[in-house]
């Protein structure tokens, strides 16, 4: 278990983190989400031990001995090679990678063909993918990374989706990310912070039941010119008196939908 107690982080005079308490569970991936300047990479970088804290301490299971971190500022060396950086950071790691090894793990990530070309010469995502590969390397017990999807496109997210979901139930598993749809996807549980303040901690299956109740009724009609129509409607309008105002007769489907996740944060950060 990783566990924050009373954290308390200052820049000078300014309040960056105020009482933070949450305990992260292996196999249970935790998102960290908030607005820019919430403090979610401060969290980040304390946990990591890159920055210290006036107040509070931070306590790291034994069972971690590992650890891959994609920071939000990319720490990488453009003029070197694909395969350079891979066998530089493989080496730090006390990891030693045969040709062939080293070929099939970038195969993993689909940047075999790239191995010979240097960092300033790849596309964003490749660039990203690079970088996602050193994280992984030698399975970390810990892995934390800070907005891993950005300048991936649909197939490299999924070649991203894959390495989440392998190993994970033996690993902590930390990242910052502002899109829910791949929040909801991966994590089990979620840290909302707004302000430096958490506004909410814990499971994400919790805190879409909290809000079961704000359901709405879609109503699916054809109108007076043959038009397919969907509407979403409040359940306590009243289902024959909205019927009747809007002149609808012709009705297709009715079927409830929930909040979703990105709804429900909007609805947590406005208080």
């Amino acid at each position: 278990m990783i566990e924050l107690r009373d954290i308390n982080k200052y820049y000078g005079k300014k309040h960056i983190l105020k009482n933070i308490n949450i305990r992260i569970k292996k196999g249970r991936p935790l998102a960290i989400v908030g607005h820019n300047g919430a403090g979610k990479s401060t969290i980040i970088k304390i946990i990591l031990s890159i920055l210290n804290v006036e107040e509070g301490e931070v306590i790291l299971s034994e069972d971690i001995r590992t650890v891959g971190y994609l920071p939000e500022e990319r720490g990488v060396y453009r003029n070197e090679t694909v395969q350079t950086h891979l066998k530089y950071f493989s080496e730090l790691s006390g990891i030693h990678l045969s040709n062939k090894e080293l070929d099939d793990y970038l195969a993993k990530f689909e940047i075999l063909t790239y191995k010979k070309f240097k960092l300033k010469d790849l596309s964003k995502g490749n660039a990203q993918k690079l970088q996602l590969a050193l994280c992984f390397l030698g399975n970390p017990d810990l892995l934390i990374l800070d907005e891993p999807f950005s300048g991936l496109d649909p197939l490299n997210r999924k070649v991203l989706s894959n390495m989440l979901k392998k190993d994970s139930s033996s690993r902590y598993t930390i990242f910052s990310s502002h899109q829910m749809e791949e929040i909801e996807r991966y994590c089990s549980d979620i840290l909302i912070i707004n302000k430096g303040e958490i506004r909410y901690f814990g499971s994400i299956s919790d805190l879409k039941e909290l809000y079961q109740s704000q359901k709405k009724l879609k109503i699916t009609y054809i109108d007076d010119f043959n038009k397919r129509i969907e509407k979403e409607i409040m359940i306590e309008v009243g289902l024959d008196k909205w019927l009747v105002d809007n002149g609808v007769t012709n009705v297709v489907a009715m079927s409830y939908c929930f909040p979703s996740l990105e709804e429900i944060y909007f609805d947590i950060m406005k208080g």
